[in-house]
């Protein structure tokens, strides 16, 4: 029995569109109202001043809030995986009584009852393809994930696709360039760019396919799971045959139809083109302890040139290390398994998040950052970049090549702590 094809697209430039046949958006940016930056304030967000008590000696909860459960007027929400404190003279919050979605929140405990960490008006940096609409062909399926969804991702757009066997996703181009990965099964790929250079190939789980602006290309599902361009006649004369060749075109767009693949398309197929980067086995990958990671970027794909990616499986209880990127967002999809970030924006703003498959995030350039698997099982996802480089800095990092008595004087450390750090760092881990 086949299986349904899954496929993950993503297009990158102003507006990057992401493509996945899994059983599968698309992101704008919203500006400023005055398009600038105030101070250290990013774009969306405001500088707020609290009366806040000040907690001179806290203590942890009494009960470990890794298994705690907190029950109020019949609602009961795991409370989340981390230490937060709590002063035994202050009582915190209280029961929910104006109505709440205890699915949502389960599924968000760090924003019922945020770390203590957490701090400011920090724009939603999150969005999950379960909130689209789907848009159904019978072919398969697509949705959606626009500006208005996820204003601060101002580099990627995405959509999800589900592709049947035989599955087309129609001919087409972009005015912005095409990245690709394959989720699950396997698809064929054609391609045709301003020179004339052609190719066919098959793209199979976690190949990655890339397409600079203008290549006209096509997807076709391998395993199960448009508009007229100008008059009839204007494309009778194109091509010197008679009219009537054309009077079954399709009236509306297909964007995604049924359709075969046949022997004559299989024969076409090649190993290898410069528009496929093909998948090593996982055994392969960058790993530690943690976990396994690829990053494909313009040395590993060369024509790369204005994309970077990374897959990444992360184990329970495991952790991406608190870093920052410098040249530019970091965009997310996560594919599997579950798990929390922390969005460090400068000037004590921060906020925490929860995800979950299918979930969508963007971290803004230059804000540190973690991803935590909080599950039992690997957290897998996929990082993308408007760059043809990853390049972040570790805190572990900048740590280690501080002076140290400097180090100490401003974190208030112990001198110990900072030379541990030091003489242990050897190059960034990547997953901790």
């Amino acid at each position: 029995m086949k299986v349904a094809t899954r496929l993950l697209t993503l297009i990158v430039a102003l507006a990057v569109i992401l493509l996945a046949a899994r059983e599968g958006s698309h992101i704008y940016a919203k500006a400023n109202a005055d398009g600038h930056h105030h101070g250290n304030i990013p774009p969306g967000m405001h500088a707020t001043k609290h009366l806040r008590p000040v907690f001179t000696s806290p203590k942890f909860y009494e009960q470990d809030p890794r298994n705690a459960v907190q029950k109020n007027e019949g609602v009961t929400v795991q409370l989340p995986k981390d230490d937060r404190v709590k002063n035994n003279d202050i009582e915190l919050g209280g029961p929910i009584l104006g109505g709440t979605n205890n699915e949502i929140d389960e599924q968000n405990p760090n924003q019922l009852y945020p770390p203590d960490t957490d701090n400011g008006a920090v724009v939603n940096l999150k969005w999950s393809f379960s909130l689209s609409s789907r848009n159904l062909k019978d072919g398969g399926w697509v949705r959606e994930q626009l500006v208005t969804d996820l204003p601060p991702s101002k580099d990627i757009a995405a959509a999800q696709v589900h592709l049947k066997k035989g599955a087309i996703r129609e001919l087409h181009w972009h005015r912005v360039a095409e990245w690709g990965l394959v989720l699950n099964g396997s698809i064929i790929i054609s391609a045709v760019n301003e020179t004339g250079y052609s190719t066919v190939f098959e793209a199979k789980q976690w190949d990655m396919w890339y397409f600079p602006k203008g290549v006209s290309h096509t997807l076709q599902g391998v395993q199960d799971a448009g508009n007229e361009l100008a008059p009839k006649d204007v494309l009778a004369k194109n091509f010197g045959v008679n009219e009537t060749e054309f009077k079954n075109l399709p009236k509306k767009n297909p964007y995604i139809q049924s359709g075969n693949v046949t022997e004559n398309t299989w024969s076409l197929v090649k190993n290898e083109s410069e528009y496929l980067w093909r998948a090593p086995m996982l055994e392969q990958w960058s790993n530690n302890t943690a976990g396994k990671w690829a990053i494909v970027d313009k040395t590993e794909f060369p024509i790369l040139d204005s994309l970077a990616a990374a897959v990444v499986i992360l184990k329970p209880g495991r952790m991406r290390e608190l870093h920052w990127n410098t040249n530019g967002d970091e965009w997310i999809y996560f594919h599997s398994g579950k798990g929390r970030a922390t969005v460090f924006m400068g000037s004590t703003l921060a906020r925490t998040f929860d995800f979950e498959p299918g979930d969508t995030a963007v971290f803004p350039d230059n804000t540190a950052h973690y991803i935590e698997n909080t599950g039992d099982v690997d957290l897998v996802w996929v990082e993308v970049f408007k760059d043809s480089m990853i390049k972040d800095v570790s805190l572990s990092q900048w740590l280690a090549f501080t002076p140290p008595d400097l180090v100490a004087d401003i974190l208030n450390v112990s001198p110990e702590f900072v030379k541990y750090v030091g003489e242990n760092f050897q190059e960034k881990k990547f997953l901790v």
